[in-house]
């Protein structure tokens, strides 16, 4: 087996997909609202997600770290592993230099009481987008270049697995293809460096068990790529958001897959529709 084609393959995520009509955007800020009605997500950078669940990014890590630990014989990957992301701090800097990360969240179902309570409380909004179309029309910037997804190479979702059995099977396989796979040109050090990363974009689908009633959804930007011969990363064109201090990248789609925006209350419907200009009265409605 090719250690470069095992490492660009992610298609143990997708074991989790089952076949999905729409999706649910849920939120409080009546400019994301906007903006998302002119086509246009915001995805925040995985580092940002801290402060609303400290686990982000951190959760495969653990889980990898423990692995070895308790399966791996090999005194040398231990080692290069220990020293990667041994403990809170080089995990938190493995995540910080190694490995960078955009994310859109998403629902499955389109009304969820969890959802409008923890992110689109009393004058909130659910956005309801048709998946095909919004999945076939999605780009990012990569280097000032608009990029179409063709073929899944920029972005990839998959809903978020919350069984702590399933993750850990998932980390066992992964890990143990990718360190016995061939891998000619890269010493031992640099193998376990990337099998780690590679690693990381997987975990990007895992949360704890305790956020199952989300449902999520995850599309995920990672900039590490396998292309022409060699591993290369692909940062998009990022900005900060002075009003909450995250990092974000846009994600453009085309406007019409959006079918419905909720609002939680008759004031945020006045809110929206005094915003957001001509065309979206028929797209509106209270919950």
């Amino acid at each position: 087996m090719n250690f470069f084609k095992r490492f660009n393959d992610y298609s143990c995520i997708y074991d989790n997909k089952k076949e999905l009509t729409t999706l649910s955007h849920y939120t409080n800020s009546i400019d994301a609202v906007l903006n998302i009605c002119k086509g246009c997500f915001w995805m925040t950078e995985i580092m940002d997600f801290g402060n609303d669940d400290p686990k982000e990014g951190v959760l495969i890590l653990e889980k990898v770290f423990d692995y070895i630990q308790n399966n791996i014989e090999s005194p040398e990957i231990k080692k290069y592993v220990t020293e990667f992301i041994g403990d809170e701090q080089s995990r938190k800097k493995f995540l910080k230099d190694d490995h960078t990360t955009f994310v859109l969240s998403t629902c499955k179902n389109n009304n969820s009481n969890t959802m409008w309570e923890n992110y689109a409380k009393e004058d909130g909004y659910r956005i309801e987008v048709d998946f095909k179309k919004f999945w076939k029309s999605i780009s990012v910037s990569i280097k000032g270049l608009n990029k179409k997804n063709r073929n899944n190479e920029i972005v990839k979702y998959a809903p978020i697995i919350y069984e702590e059995k399933k993750q850990e099977n998932l980390v066992m396989k992964e890990f143990t293809d990718l360190i016995n796979s061939q891998a000619f040109g890269i010493v031992l050090k640099e193998k376990v460096k990337y099998i780690l990363q590679h690693l990381m974009y997987v975990g990007n689908f895992y949360k704890e068990s305790y956020f199952f009633e989300e449902e999520e959804v995850r599309f995920v930007i990672n900039t590490m790529i396998y292309k022409d011969g060699e591993i290369v990363d692909l940062m998009p064109d990022r900005e900060l958001n002075k009003n909450n201090n995250k990092h974000y990248i846009e994600m453009k789609f085309d406007p019409m897959a959006i079918i419905l925006v909720e609002c939680k209350s008759e004031k945020a419907k006045i809110k929206f529709l005094s915003k957001s200009g001509e065309g979206w009265e028929t797209k509106v409605k209270v919950l």
